[in-house]
């Protein structure tokens, strides 16, 4: 098993043809769209579970922990599911000092899909923190309101970073507030946008499982997922983002 194959099995990581980019949200277009919540075994898993978040969420004495419970099962029984996180597992061992890390922390929603794991297998108390800007502190036996860290040191995680926005917006000001400190920010997949100077504007190392880059969709196309067409078009998306939107829309509509 490996980690690009992973990706594509799950749809977490798609990629157009060539003469048909995928339209996003804002009318833009664009040659891949990735969601990185799909490393929860499939696209149906990811789905429901996120749905099972979207509906319990707000009770938040026990949401935590049943959640938990629910991840933790898929990460016994699913072979892609518990690769992944075993993979962000070694990838923080081998580059933090863990000793130094007090809480392990992911952000409302997907970025519990792999948080509370990774906090349940390093023995951390994981944070769980809401966009009303909550934080609920999970010891693996209760939950409980955070009113104070007492500047506590913070791994957050999240599913992926691209311009830092919900760090700026939500992480950020909730863990301040309470004095604590992200110290270090680890992301599934780095857009290789704006993202990585905020958190370093903000006194935060950060580390990736993937970086959405050229070296990337080198072994992308190695492994035979794509063809050169799709790889030219990835590079030119990547050298040149506005540019490559503006072509492609010329060849979606000429």
């Amino acid at each position: 098993m490996d980690l690009i194959s992973c990706l594509f099995e799950t749809n977490a990581l798609k990629v157009s043809k060539y003469d048909k980019p995928f339209i996003y949200k804002n009318n833009d277009m664009g040659p891949y769209i990735y969601k990185m919540h799909h490393l929860f075994g499939s696209e149906n898993a990811a789905n429901k579970l996120l749905a099972y978040i979207n509906d319990n969420k707000n009770d938040k004495q026990i949401f935590t922990i049943d959640l938990l419970k629910i991840i933790k099962e898929k990460y016994s029984t699913d072979s892609i599911y518990n690769y992944v996180i075993n993979h962000i597992k070694e990838n923080i061992l081998r580059l933090v000092d863990i000793s130094k890390i007090d809480f392990i922390s992911g952000g409302e929603r997907r970025d519990w899909f792999f948080s509370l794991m990774i906090a349940n297998l390093l023995g951390k108390q994981h944070l769980t923190i809401y966009k009303d800007l909550d934080i609920m502190k999970f010891d693996f036996v209760g939950v409980q309101k955070v009113l104070n860290l007492h500047n506590a040191s913070i791994m957050h995680i999240t599913d992926n970073l691209v311009k830092g926005d919900t760090y700026k917006k939500f992480w950020l000001p909730a863990t301040k507030k309470i004095s604590g400190k992200i110290k270090w920010g680890f992301t599934v997949a780095n857009r290789m946008h704006a993202g990585d100077s905020v958190l370093k504007e903000n006194g935060i190392d950060s580390y990736s499982l993937i970086k959405i880059e050229q070296h990337f969709f080198d072994e992308v196309m190695k492994l035979g997922f794509i063809d050169k067409n799709q790889y030219n078009m990835l590079i030119e998306f990547i050298e040149n983002e506005e540019k490559s939107k503006k072509n492609l829309k010329k060849m979606f509509y000429k």
